[in-house]
């Protein structure tokens, strides 16, 4: 059910949703931005670009610094010459020097807050020494269960002016 039911004044529904982050791929498989031209719609990237930038490819556009989320989704290429990406129009006004382009759904960045990233190299660490049956692994594990912790507090929810819960212990129930 809409309302207004009349909905030719209001002609758009807007749903917002959490997007899953990009898989993460090799530097090689994406390419930095060096140069913006809004006024031609157009990056100019770092490096050769990668196999399957081509003409009608759909990319990713990605925030270079912290949240590291995405300024273009799923945007088409125009037209490819040398090291130069040509967009539709509106794209590229809010990329910035320092970017990353990548194929849809793909990011060389972890596009998760960078306070996650180190304990993320410490769970890497870990799976690696264990890997390697070192024994240097326990120290590692019993930091990473601290920076679980921290990992848990961080991510819960927070929101001003919650309800508190009051739990009554001395119900009848609990003397029959």
């Amino acid at each position: 059910m809409f309302f207004p039911k009349d909905v030719t004044a209001f002609p758009t529904i807007r749903v917002y949703y959490h997007r899953r982050p990009s898989e993460l791929v090799k530097v090689t498989e994406a390419s930095e931005v060096t140069a913006v031209d809004t006024g031609t719609n157009t990056v100019t990237v770092a490096l050769a670009l990668p196999t399957g930038f081509v003409t009608g490819a759909l990319l990713d556009i990605v925030q270079g610094d912290p949240n590291f989320s995405l300024r273009a989704n799923a945007s088409a290429v125009v037209s490819i010459s040398s090291q130069d990406i040509e967009f539709g129009a509106g794209v590229v006004d809010d990329v910035q020097i320092g970017d990353w382009v990548a194929l849809t759904g793909e990011s060389p960045i972890i596009q998760l807050p960078y306070e996650v990233h180190g304990w993320l190299a410490q769970a890497t660490a870990i799976k690696v020494l264990e890997s390697h049956g070192d024994s240097d692994v326990k120290v590692l594990q019993a930091k990473s269960k601290e920076l679980d912790q921290n990992f848990a507090i961080m991510f819960q929810p927070r929101v001003d002016d919650d309800p508190e819960v009051i739990v009554q212990y001395d119900n009848i129930s609990d003397y029959l």
